[in-house]
């Protein structure tokens, strides 16, 4: 399920990258910890840090929030541990 949108986050279409920030997003809301141990994260990870950097700012401001939803995700895996 998150190899599509992974895909999606380097499509040179700003409304698809803000369609699959926010699909991940919703992922990462929902599925926490998983999304982290996935094979995808690397890429995940990358393409957000890459679109924060980007001129668009509907696609930066989508992607700020899913860096912030990893983080705390991060953060709170690590606290339950």
């Amino acid at each position: 399920m998150i190899a599509p949108i992974t895909q999606c986050l380097i499509d040179q279409d700003p409304k698809v990258q803000v369609a699959a920030c926010d699909a991940i997003f919703n992922i990462t809301k929902c599925y926490r910890e998983e999304v982290l141990k996935s094979r995808h994260f690397d890429a995940i990870f990358y393409n957000i840090i890459t679109l924060i950097g980007t001129n668009h700012p509907e696609v930066r401001d989508f992607a700020k929030k899913v860096d912030e939803k990893i983080k705390d995700t991060v953060f709170a895996c690590l606290s339950t541990k």
